[in-house]
């Protein structure tokens, strides 16, 4: 939750209820409107036990969903299931043949078998047509993409608007702003954040070490693809050659 405030914040950090011994919520707000809000949060939170959805209920107010699709596999799915099932969300999951025995199929509340056109076990979890197409199914008003797979896909947080599902994550615009890491990092610089020296981007290695030279940046470097994600387009540079 956010309190409105630029330099405030509020996180939720647990539903365990306070008679566990643990803090129930964890807050964090430097303005005094953000704080408010927590105190009121956390009040109306651990009487029910973290169950948002029963406390929607009880205050009168409508929830803009009640059942989510976690399009994910695994220990992720799994994860995010519980963390619905404590809300008090109801929970669709999806598998391909070969996962119709796991774990996370029988974690929810209701499974749906995604195909795929494109061969292999993962590329039912990657076909944005597929899993629409179960969340409707479902009725599922809401897509939770746990990590990997479509959560960092544009085109499918679009896809969800589009259909009326609610994406939960970033909006499709600022997926595909930050999957451009020069875009992300011009932005950066225009909204005062610090960041390491660099450059803009590099066409060839001969255009970088031209760069760095002019600019005075010693080595070693570090090489980023201006897609790469997970640290896999990373290079370290420590000698001129391997500028290729």
């Amino acid at each position: 939750l956010k309190c409105g405030r630029r330099e405030g914040r509020i996180v939720a950090a647990s539903h365990t209820p306070p008679s566990s011994g643990s803090a129930a919520m964890e807050g964090r707000c430097r303005c005094s409107a953000g704080r408010a809000r927590l105190s009121r949060l956390v009040q109306q939170v651990q009487p029910a036990g973290g169950n948002l959805r029963a406390l929607c209920t009880e205050s009168g107010v409508a929830l803009p969903y009640s059942k989510v699709l976690i399009a994910n596999r695994g220990e992720i799915a799994v994860r995010v299931a519980r963390a619905c099932k404590e809300m008090g969300l109801e929970t669709v999951g999806i598998y391909t043949k070969e996962d119709a025995g796991s774990l996370h199929v029988r974690k929810v509340d209701q499974a749906v078998e995604v195909k795929s056109k494109n061969p292999g076990p993962i590329a039912p979890y990657l076909d944005i047509a597929s899993v629409i197409a179960a969340a409707k199914e479902s009725g599922a008003g809401a897509i939770h993409p746990g990590y990997g797979f479509l959560s960092e896909n544009p085109e499918f947080a679009a896809a969800c608007e589009k259909n009326g599902i609610r994406f939960i994550g970033p909006k499709a615009e600022t997926i595909a702003l930050l999957g451009d890491k020069v875009a992300a990092r011009a932005l950066a610089e225009r909204s005062s954040v610090p960041i390491l020296r660099g450059s803009p981007f590099m066409a060839s290695g001969a255009e970088a070490e031209e760069y760095r030279k002019t600019h005075d940046i010693p080595l070693p470097i570090i090489y980023k693809a201006a897609f790469g994600g997970g640290g896999r387009g990373m290079r370290l540079v420590q000698k001129p050659e391997e500028m290729v």
